[in-house]
């Protein structure tokens, strides 16, 4: 249920309340006329961006980073073809972020195998915006997460 709109940074924000988090208040971010009737890059896709950048704000706001397989089950798709939508939402997610200077909010989900980080394509896909250089599995990988988990749960810490 909607119950409220605003403008913040260019991007239009409508507040409602959602079953999977027992009606606490959250952000979506939308484009307008967006259109949601399958996965991939199209409007579909940009549907799919939103629901993952709604719930990354809810945990960034929380300051509580979420592992992929419940991320999945926040956004309740269980195909593998949506988990690989999933996985190219969140890499249009950070290009976002990037490209208006905001801290990477997809740094607040993480893995399972590797505790508190996030997947290796998360560091190739930074490396390759020339953000973060070295081993996705060793202490840079870690100081680099650190940092930005960081400054997405200060930039996003009042976003409700």
């Amino acid at each position: 249920m909607i119950t409220d709109t605003l403008t913040r940074d260019g991007d239009e924000t409508l507040y409602h309340s959602s079953p999977w988090h027992q009606g606490r208040n959250q952000i979506v971010l939308t484009c307008a006329g967006v259109a949601s009737n399958g996965f991939g890059v199209s409007a579909a896709g940009r549907s799919l961006k939103m629901r993952l950048r709604e719930e990354l704000l809810l945990q960034a706001e929380l300051r509580l980073p979420i592992t992929y397989v419940e991320l999945v089950k926040h956004i309740a798709v269980s195909s593998q073809a949506a988990m690989v939508a999933i996985r190219d939402a969140l890499e249009q997610l950070i290009d976002d972020d990037v490209n208006k200077g905001r801290p990477i909010l997809a740094a607040v989900a993480v893995g399972r195998l590797e505790p508190g980080l996030p997947a290796p394509w998360f560091f190739r896909k930074v490396e390759s915006l020339g953000l973060f250089a070295g081993d996705p599995a060793d202490v840079e990988a870690y100081a680099f997460h650190a940092r930005e988990l960081h400054r997405a749960f200060r930039f996003y810490r009042h976003s409700l």
